[in-house]
């Protein structure tokens, strides 16, 4: 859902409710929810052994409904971020979590699903990628820093870079939007250097040859006009 408050235009399938108190144990918070707001619903789980109950919210304007997941810092390395980072700059003036941590959030969620040895979290990899894609250039247009964002604990941003930096393996088009956004250092070109033979001092200038090989990293292969790499080559140099 978060997501799309930020802008991402697919239809949020969840509800995620980031809890900052612990005062109330899980399935006490639910009922307090139903009763507070009749959209909120339980229903029992699906596996017979289960001893709670599901959280799902109506959405009365689609005429649709969410599942709802209560989340608590330190649960899933769920950092901790003070209530007044709460953000309800968003179409629905929904109290929401600062965009910083909702995107690093789903950065996490992607590799946990990556790594998850149940297919039906595997599965949800993809989802996650695409989400990510569309908040990336959202977060980069609103000038954000994430490796210096006061809202994040340093411990939870040293463990997005990794994250990200894996990311970027999956989705090499992402990097431009990590290094914008702090996570990464922008990628060096490598300079190409060619070293003409010193002349002494008033010794006559000759026409010189020397080779060149041009590696495979730096020229494209092609067929007409260009040098082909993995080939050398005389240069000739006055």
């Amino acid at each position: 859902m978060a997501c799309n408050l930020f802008g991402n235009l697919r239809q949020p399938e969840d509800l995620d409710i980031l809890c900052l108190t612990t005062e109330w144990e899980q399935e006490a918070l639910k009922s307090k929810l139903v009763a507070l707001n009749s959209n909120f619903y339980l229903i029992d789980s699906r596996d017979p052994t289960a001893t709670y109950r599901v959280l799902w919210y109506l959405l009365t304007d689609t005429d649709s409904c969410v599942k709802v997941d209560l989340l608590f810092p330190g649960v899933l390395d769920i950092p901790s971020i003070p209530g007044s980072s709460i953000t309800r700059a968003n179409a629905y003036h929904l109290p929401c979590a600062p965009l910083s941590l909702v995107l690093l959030l789903k950065l996490q969620a992607w590799n946990h699903h990556s790594e998850a040895l149940e297919y039906r979290y595997r599965a949800k990899q993809p989802t996650d990628a695409r989400d990510i894609e569309a908040l990336l250039p959202i977060a980069s247009k609103m000038g954000l820093q994430l490796r210096s964002d006061a809202v994040l604990p340093q411990s939870f941003v040293s463990k997005s870079i990794a994250r990200a930096e894996k990311f970027m393996r999956v989705v090499p088009s992402s990097r431009a939007f990590w290094e914008k956004l702090g996570m990464v250092e922008k990628a060096k070109p490598v300079p190409i250097k060619t070293v003409l033979p010193m002349r002494k001092p008033g010794e006559v200038q000759t026409k010189k040859t020397i080779q060149v090989t041009i590696p495979k990293s730096v020229v494209k292969p092609s067929s007409s006009g260009v040098r082909r790499p993995g080939y050398t080559y005389d240069f000739d140099f006055m």
